[in-house]
């Protein structure tokens, strides 16, 4: 008989599977989810009455791992959008003549004409932003699905605004190598607007209590943006407002460029690589100061949320931060290798949510594998930098099993996806990122000092600079070394998914010589 925790491994397994062969399976065969959901439910009775009546314990539990595997199938059979009138995506590629019984009475413009409301924080950019629409009224019919525009800066349009806009829809299509309908999709976006043909905003403050909260978070967050930009020099403000509020469209090129040269690009993307790193990192401190373990978890947990609250509720920076609380889970209790049934939970419950990140979401992959890379490799990196005597003084051994753990398992995706191989990332990481904890922890005191007295946050912001410049002057530096980055060709999928499995047989390989030499 399987331990539980076997079996829930195998079942987590199981729905995670179902979920990534529906992703190819619908595409040649159209179930219908109604009659998936009845063999489901069968599935489910027969497993129970297997178990209790007929007491066949081994044939309940695998008649219950083919519930979890099809399961992984209907889940993933609901997520795709059923394209009707009722759906806004239905109107793609039309060009729409508006009548007088339209909302644009006064209009005879060629293109789909609505009224949405912006439901997520606008993505600004230097030129323009993007919206994502939700909430549609079309032709005086209320709309299901979502709209991504390309409106100008000026004037501001924000969260929450409701808009009047006439355009010609169109399909996400890919542009050049990269399936821009693919990445929208795990988003719930299946029509876009390149040109507005015309834009104005309604004289509407309808918002529900989640949109009233969350505006007043999204306030605090520009609030605190503000307050950076004015105790902090050009770039050092853009690169602490990327790390802090995920805001990194003002970082300057050539320093994005030396951080992705150096493999510290990390570092300012909110990820679940790079929420793990500053939550394992956080916990260490706490340790250092003093505290025992167990506070110290509370504390970084505590941390944790504050961050994401800042960050203002994303989708992607809830799923990092749930991938960065199971590493700090996994690290807070000292036995990392017994921690992977608490990422294939977290991991299950993002694909049930949304099954589309399996695949189509680089960032929940990323983030995946940088948790299960602390997982499965972390206490075998500790232990061989213990052994070439690593000094654990300012968290640098720390700092340095979770960089190597983390991008030990991320770096064949890396290579596949971005065609970047940096050499110098481990070097890079170790002289960084044991000062990263102390800039978020100065990030935040400067912010809140910046809310009760500005030339308070402007003295603790001479610091905060002073670590952030390190940074810069480390990439720099390290990045015109000739041996410091590689641009490698497209790599074949086939050979990026037998480095993992010959990954995986190594970890398996390490695990089973431990088991022995006990």
């Amino acid at each position: 008989m399987l331990k539980k925790s076997k079996l829930f491994l195998i079942y987590s397994l199981l729905f995670v599977f179902g979920v990534f062969v529906a992703n190819f399976l619908f595409k040649f065969i159209n179930f219908d989810e109604f009659y998936l959901f009845i063999i489901l439910l069968f599935l489910l009775v027969l497993s129970i009455l297997l178990k209790i009546i007929w007491y066949n314990q081994k044939a309940s539990l695998i008649i219950f791992g083919l519930f979890f595997l099809l399961l992984g199938l209907w889940r993933f059979g609901l997520s795709l959008p059923k394209i009707n009138e009722s759906h806004i995506s239905y109107y793609n590629n039309e060009k729409v003549e508006f009548t007088q019984h339209h909302f644009f009475e006064d209009s005879q413009k060629s293109g789909t004409g609505f009224i949405g409301q912006v439901i997520n924080e606008p993505d600004i950019r230097i030129t323009h932003r993007k919206l994502t629409i939700g909430n549609i009224n079309f032709k005086q019919n209320d709309l299901t699905g979502k709209i991504l525009i390309n409106a100008p800066n000026y004037p501001v349009y924000n969260y929450g605004d409701w808009l009047r806009i006439s355009c010609a829809l169109q399909t996400p299509d890919k542009i050049e190598e990269f399936d821009y309908g693919k990445y929208l999709a795990v988003k719930n976006i299946y029509s876009v607007c390149y040109q507005l043909d015309e834009i104005n905003l309604l004289n509407i403050t309808q918002l529900t209590t989640w949109q009233k909260f969350r505006s007043y978070i999204l306030g605090i967050k520009y609030k605190t943006k503000k307050i950076i930009d004015q105790t902090l020099a050009q770039p050092s403000n853009e690169i602490l407002s990327a790390m802090m509020l995920g805001l990194r469209k003002g970082v300057p090129q050539n320093i994005l460029d030396d951080f992705r040269a150096s493999g510290l690009s990390h570092i300012i993307a909110i990820s679940g690589l790079h929420i793990s790193i500053v939550a394992g990192l956080l916990l260490g401190l706490f340790i250092f100061i003093g505290f025992k373990r167990h506070y110290a978890f509370y504390l970084a947990t505590l941390s944790l949320i504050l961050f994401l609250i800042l960050i203002g509720f994303h989708a992607s920076s809830a799923r990092a931060g749930i991938m960065g609380f199971v590493a700090l889970w996994a690290l807070s209790s000292g036995r990392l290798n017994k921690s992977i049934n608490t990422l294939l939970l977290a991991a299950s419950i993002l694909l049930l949510i949304n099954p589309q990140l399996l695949l189509a979401d680089v960032g929940f992959q990323l983030s995946f594998l940088a948790v299960a890379g602390i997982i499965f490799l972390g206490d075998y990196i500790n232990n061989f930098l213990t052994s070439i005597k690593i000094p654990e003084s300012f968290e640098i051994k720390s700092s340095l099993m979770m960089t190597l753990s983390a991008q030990s398992m991320v770096l064949p995706l890396i290579v596949y996806y971005f065609g970047n191989l940096s050499l110098i990332a481990p070097l890079a990481n170790i002289l960084v990122l044991p000062v990263l904890p102390f800039i978020m922890i100065l990030g935040f005191i400067q912010s809140l000092a910046g809310f009760i007295w500005l030339p308070l946050a402007k003295i603790i912001g001479y610091l905060t600079e002073s670590l952030i410049n390190w940074i810069m002057l480390v990439a720099q530096k390290l990045t015109i070394l000739p041996v410091a980055n590689f641009e490698l060709a497209q790599i074949d999928l086939t050979w990026i998914i037998i480095i993992y499995m010959l990954l995986g047989w190594g970890i398996w390989l390490l695990k089973n010589r431990n088991n022995y030499e006990r």
